[in-house]
């Protein structure tokens, strides 16, 4: 075998660089999308639990007010 020698690019390696590169954009953006969704679920759970606390203290102002 030569030294120095480079091996000649051939379409399966250049269609499996393809595929790979493919691969990882889709599980980045599979990922990420994942993200967004863990991020509105806790904002949705978080948004709930803000009204449910304003709606307790709207009751205990009501009955401070009743006393």
């Amino acid at each position: 075998m030569l030294r120095g020698t480079t091996i000649p690019e051939d379409g399966r390696r250049k269609a499996y660089a393809e595929i790979l590169e493919k691969a990882k954009a889709e599980e980045e953006a599979r990922v990420e999308a994942e993200k967004e969704r863990e991020a509105a679920a806790t904002t949705k759970k978080m948004e709930e639990e803000a009204l449910k606390l304003s709606k307790q203290e709207a009751q205990a102002s009501n009955l401070a007010k009743e006393d």
